[in-house]
């Protein structure tokens, strides 16, 4: 983003996330140090990303808090002073050998991958561990799961998603814990069958449905039939088509698409029209063995359509990217950063 003929170097980073990596691989560097403190004062979009990098490195546990006062005053409007000049990570090595750049890589790259690795296990192993103590049938990451409920209706598992089955002789329930799963009813007008996914409960009306639970809370969606949607202050019925999504804080959106694009996960595609990047960001996730980050909530709200491949979520995610201006940056394997330009 630089003019002066210092920043010219091929070698030279260009942004915040580059800067964290070559401060930390060799923080000695006196010229590395003077050529940061030219690029950050070119701009406040520089200070800006140098600020949230560091917050998301500190979240992340993979940095300790360094001029936490500095960013935080930044970050809630007030005059910062003379924000971080360098991120002091200590002194020069004194061990001689392998060349300092090389030591310092492979230490940098063992400590992001060790940082990656254990967020991922976290992400990966925990929730399906602790949703086995309260779920029948869960799924891992990419996987889609088929099963067969014991009156034949059939419950189709999106990635990371868990389920509880609850059949007694009044009535068919099935708990969405977790993620998404389209269900084909067997329907029995003297057994209703209802699915439950955070506060609102799905009953079927003879159909073919997709629930979803999000962030921002639960989407129902037909392929066929009818189904009646219950929750707070809301009671409605929903035909081939038809959407809703329930917020968390009541607030409620519907619409209407096309039948056959509901569940399109199953087919391997993510299709999205007019949606908030979040939210395709989010629908990605499952798919990818790491760590997205999306940052900014101007990125996030921006609306992004197109059709995304699941089995490609890299290549997904970076076409999303692509199709905002946004910057795609792979830090390592398990862990991708999308930031504003």
């Amino acid at each position: 983003m630089g003019t002066a003929s210092d920043m010219d170097d091929e070698y030279t980073p260009r942004r915040a996330s580059e800067w964290l990596v070559a401060l930390t691989e060799e923080p000695g560097d006196a010229d590395l140090r003077a050529r940061f403190d030219v690029w950050l004062s070119l701009g406040p979009e520089n200070a800006a990303d140098w600020v949230e990098i560091l917050r998301t490195h500190e979240v992340m546990g993979m940095l300790p808090p360094v001029h936490k006062a500095q960013w935080e005053a930044f970050a809630a409007g007030r005059p910062a002073g003379a924000l971080p000049a360098g991120p002091g990570f200590g002194r020069p090595s004194a061990k001689r050998g392998r060349p300092a750049g090389l030591r310092a890589g492979r230490r940098m790259a063992g400590v992001l991958a060790a940082a990656a690795i254990a967020a991922c296990l976290a992400v990966i192993f925990l929730p399906p561990a602790l949703l086995r103590l309260r779920a029948d049938a869960v799924t891992a990451t990419a996987q889609l799961r088929t099963i067969t409920l014991p009156d034949g209706s059939i419950a189709q598992l999106g990635p990371e998603s868990a389920i509880d089955i609850s059949y007694t002789a009044h009535e068919r329930r099935v708990r969405l814990l977790q993620g998404e799963a389209f269900f084909t009813v067997v329907h029995n007008p003297g057994l209703p069958f209802s699915v439950e996914a955070g506060g609102v409960r799905t009953t079927d009306i003879g159909t073919a449905f997709e629930v979803r639970r999000m962030q921002g809370g639960t989407e129902i969606a037909v392929r066929d039939g009818l189904v009646r949607v219950d929750g707070p202050a809301l009671s409605t019925q929903l035909g081939a088509g038809q959407w809703i999504e329930l917020g968390p804080n009541g607030q409620i959106a519907r619409g209407d698409a096309d039948p056959g694009e509901v569940a399109s996960w199953l087919r391997g595609l993510i299709i999205v029209k007019d949606r908030p990047t979040g939210e395709l960001v989010e629908e990605l996730r499952p798919y990818y063995s790491g760590i997205v980050i999306l940052r900014g909530q101007g990125l996030a709200d921006r609306p992004v359509t197109g059709v995304f491949h699941a089995a490609d979520p890299v290549s997904a995610l970076e076409a999303a990217a692509r199709s905002q201006g946004a910057r795609f940056t792979r830090l390592t394997p398990w862990m991708i950063v999308i930031s504003p330009r």
